[in-house]
């Protein structure tokens, strides 16, 4: 008897804590299920607005729609560290310019769509990530446009200074005095912008990257720069036939400095070259990194 009574008694405990389980159960149900992520940002592009910003450029979230969608947040971190405070961005826009940076410095740039506050059913997404330093921003040879002409010119051929740290900005001057400059020269196979260095055995090449990118504008948004690899001209041929639109060339001169050179379509003969033989010359804007061997980006 004693031993059927302790079953009993063991069974109604069993129960009792089987009971107990069960109201848990219902509790947890009741709770609903967890928040899920915003879709993030995709392709994620920079360029160079400035020595002290950089611009950012991205595909909207797929989660645009969602009622639980806020804005987009920019970071910026260096060596891992944030830097200033993060920006806010509508959610209607798909691009902004980060200010206030230091030329010469890679940043990494994290882009995350937000959810609004106190929501419970989404939370911010995953960010999206891209490394860019700044750099200068050249548009004018002592207050006019950049242009460069070829050797045979009236008006004295050319070669270019990219940058002259005594005046700021760039300088078109005789040919053979700067090894970081380029100049335009009729050749039979069209107008060619060569490195003035060339012509002096004891100078370095400034290198001409494969990459070209046609664009209107310096503010071309790139998810990279191209590859160092891809440096191995020392001259690129600029002729005089139709063209579709102005073109970035990418360089490196001698002392390790990177630079985008655009070369501006004449809109009148949609040809690169602008001007009649022999006063042939370039309109040009120019993107250069003063600090040595800091390329525009810079994968992770």
């Amino acid at each position: 008897m004693i031993h059927k009574r302790f079953a009993i008694l063991a069974g109604s405990i069993l129960g009792i804590a089987l009971l107990a389980g069960g109201c848990d159960k219902k509790d947890d149900s009741a709770a609903g299920p967890a928040p899920t992520a915003l879709s993030p940002v995709t392709n994620l592009k920079a360029y160079s607005a400035s020595a002290t910003s950089v611009g950012l450029n991205w595909t909207a979230t797929t989660s645009a729609s969602s009622a639980d969608f806020s804005d987009y947040q920019v970071t910026v971190k260096q060596g891992g560290a944030v830097v200033g405070t993060p920006a806010t961005v509508a959610k209607t826009q798909t691009a902004t310019v980060i200010s206030g940076l230091t030329e010469g410095t890679i940043y990494t740039f994290e882009v995350v769509a937000r959810a609004v506050s106190g929501s419970t059913t989404s939370t911010s997404s995953e960010a999206a990530t891209i490394q860019w330093s700044p750099a200068k921003r050249l548009t004018q040879d002592s207050g006019l446009p950049i242009k460069v002409y070829e050797t045979t010119s009236s008006v004295g051929g050319s070669g270019l200074i990219f940058y002259n740290p005594a005046v700021s900005g760039p300088q078109a001057v005789p040919q053979n005095t700067s090894t970081i400059d380029m100049y335009v020269h009729t050749e039979p196979a069209g107008v060619s912008m060569k490195s003035a260095s060339e012509y002096n055995a004891a100078w370095h090449y400034t290198r001409f990257s494969t990459f070209t990118v046609n664009t209107a504008s310096l503010d071309d948004p790139q998810t990279v720069p191209p590859d160092t690899s891809t440096f191995t001209q020392t001259i690129v041929t600029i002729d005089s036939a139709a063209v579709t639109a102005s073109r970035i060339y990418y360089f490196k001169g001698n002392d390790g400095n990177y630079g985008r050179l655009l070369v501006k379509m004449n809109p009148v003969t949609n040809s690169l070259v602008w001007g009649t033989s022999p006063d042939q010359y370039l309109n040009m804007e120019i993107s250069y990194q003063s600090m040595p061997y800091v390329r525009f980006a810079k994968t992770k």
